[in-house]
């Protein structure tokens, strides 16, 4: 039977090896932009203000730049502070870092196929391309307007 102690000393221990493997495999891919540094295990969870966020990530601002990274126990932030880095970077180059996150209740309740909740991939651009062909302003005027006016009057009628 174990003792309290020894499930302690295993909790710590699996914590520590999963923190170090973070490590190393983060190690591995791109370097993050610059941030406050981390405390060990929780990251930048303690620097986090609990109201007036925007003061926090101004003064982040002026002393890391425009993109700061943080790590908040395990979750990647990025905070964009300017209005040049947020076009760079979500209009720009918009392909390489969009995505949705994978929501589970979504896929629980089979509505994982639906265009708006689709990840990126092959299937998302094929939707995609189809609304666009759907709602083009071109189509929309040659087909939906006509449409509108004429259930438009239909009501009135009524």
């Amino acid at each position: 039977m174990l003792t309290a102690t020894t499930i302690a000393a295993i909790v710590l221990l699996v914590l520590l090896f999963v923190q170090w493997y973070r490590g190393v495999w983060s190690g591995r891919s791109a370097p993050h932009p610059p941030g406050p540094p981390g405390d060990f295990l929780i990251g930048n969870l303690r620097q986090m203000p609990s109201s007036y966020h925007w003061h926090t990530f101004a003064e982040w601002a002026r002393k890391y730049g425009p993109v700061t990274y943080l790590n908040v126990a395990g979750q990647p932030i990025l905070v964009i502070n300017t209005q040049k880095a947020a076009i760079d970077l979500l209009e720009k180059r918009a392909a390489i870092y969009s995505d949705r996150p994978r929501l589970v209740m979504i896929e629980l309740s089979g509505f994982a196929e639906a265009t708006g909740f689709l990840r990126m991939g092959p299937k998302h651009r094929k939707h995609r391309k189809i609304l666009a062909q759907a709602l083009h302003p071109r189509v929309v005027e040659r087909d939906y307007v006509p449409l509108q006016e004429r259930v438009a009057r239909q009501f009135a009628k009524s």
